[in-house]
């Protein structure tokens, strides 16, 4: 037991990758995601956020992410940012952490292909967090606005808009099985449900 104790203690944490977006007026105006590379994953959505979402991504999608912070030189080197003079798009920092290994860099818009997909993940999967935590407010509080919920996710699955939608799997499942909610809410939760694909 002693030498597990002191091979856990000798095994350095997992690198991980922190992407925040801050972004007055839109919502939500501000998230941050914390990704490891075993991918656990924690989203916030103030700078104060006391109460975290936790959760675990698919291999598939943490592989990518991390493979496109390498290809980045995580994050180290040549500016992410354009030259060129746009609109505020909101400000996006990208932190990569591995032991004493530290990159971090802040941009409006990238022109890289690498960061545009890095983002793009990134905002996708907020997009899902934002489904899940209106899905289980309208659960709790607001069982006849599920209906437009279930339709706005039914539209962003269909059109791929959202990250990992396996994470909101549980959630439709319990509207399909609880009778308490709406036959036609529980029908259109199945038809979600059929869309999302299993992911490894």
């Amino acid at each position: 037991m002693l030498v597990l104790l002191l091979l856990s203690l000798a095994l350095p944490d997992p690198a991980r990758l922190t992407f925040t977006k801050s972004f007055p007026g839109s919502s939500p105006d501000y998230y941050r995601i914390v990704l490891s590379e075993e991918g656990k994953a924690v989203y916030t959505v103030a700078p104060d956020d006391d109460r975290p979402a936790a959760f675990q991504v698919s291999a598939d999608f943490t592989r990518r992410i991390f493979e496109l912070a390498s290809q980045l030189g995580y994050f180290h080197g040549s500016p992410l940012e354009t030259k060129k003079k746009l609109a505020n798009m909101g400000k996006k920092t990208v932190l990569y952490e591995s032991g004493a290994e530290r990159g971090e860099q802040t941009y409006n818009y990238s022109e890289l292909p690498e960061a545009q997909e890095l983002t793009s993940l990134f905002e996708k999967l907020s997009a899902t967090q934002q489904h899940l935590i209106a899905l289980e407010r309208q659960m709790r509080y607001d069982k006849l606005a599920l209906m437009k919920q279930l339709l706005l996710i039914d539209s962003a699955v269909t059109r791929k808009d959202l990250a990992e939608p396996q994470l909101l799997v549980p959630v439709l499942e319990k509207i399909v099985t609880n009778k308490t909610f709406l036959g036609i809410a529980q029908q259109r939760a199945k038809i979600v449900l059929a869309k999302i694909p299993v992911t490894h």
